[in-house]
């Protein structure tokens, strides 16, 4: 389950030169639910998977995640946490000095696993995105939604309990992008809480499931077509 309680959240970003801020917002997801992340750009939507993932801490109320009470857990707690926390990229965040394969073995090894096992569960992963003829390219050899599919791989191999995705289908065709969310819809099925931050509203009419709105930092009316 995830459950925030007027959680709050402030941010400077040096670049855009812009405050960022989430403002008492309550929401609770049960384990297993499926959430699109709505809402206008500088709504908040990135702030809020920030802190979902754990990059970030609230300024302000609780957040509990997967059972974890984030602002009264231990650093070991957090750690394991992490672990069951799956998160796809805008901007896909591949390593550059790691091939396909490895950057999506990547999370296992960081685990613990090693190489051979971490590359043959890889593998797979592979297969099932189309990919298994690029394991040996690097990310800048590699077109944009061949990174976007490797980064979702990079998140799926660890077989998160919580998935959050930030526009995951923006740089895939339209059979790849309904491909991945029956994915989603199938985690969702077997108890994986997923998140997923979307502009696109042939998703949304393609998928009702129900959303959290959100604009200027602050929980907004659902738009009719993401009402489920």
């Amino acid at each position: 389950m995830i459950r925030l309680t007027n959680v709050s959240f402030r941010h400077h970003d040096a670049i855009a030169h812009a405050d960022h801020a989430l403002q008492h917002l309550n929401v609770t997801v049960p384990q297993g639910g499926f959430r699109w992340l709505i809402g206008p750009s500088g709504a908040g939507k990135s702030s809020f998977l920030r802190l979902l993932n754990l990059s970030a801490r609230p300024t302000g109320g609780m957040l509990e995640i997967l059972g974890v009470d984030t602002q009264t857990a231990k650093r070991r707690q957090l750690t394991l946490l992490r672990r069951r926390i799956g998160m796809i990229h805008q901007d896909f965040r591949l390593l550059p000095e790691l091939d396909a394969l490895d950057n999506i073995a990547l999370p296992l090894r960081l685990h613990g696993q090693t190489a051979r096992e971490a590359r043959r569960e890889a593998q797979a992963i592979l297969g099932w995105l189309e990919l298994r003829d690029r394991a040996d390219a690097f990310p800048a050899q590699l077109s944009g939604g061949e990174q976007q599919r490797i980064a979702i791989g990079r998140a799926l191999i660890g077989r998160p309990d919580l998935l959050l995705a930030d526009e995951p289908t923006n740089a895939l065709a339209e059979p790849q992008a309904r491909r991945l969310l029956d994915l989603f819809q199938t985690l969702s099925r077997r108890g994986v809480t997923v998140i997923v931050a979307t502009h696109n509203e042939n998703l949304l009419r393609a998928y009702p499931n129900a959303a959290i709105a959100l604009e200027n930092g602050r929980l907004a009316e659902l738009p009719e077509m993401a009402r489920a």
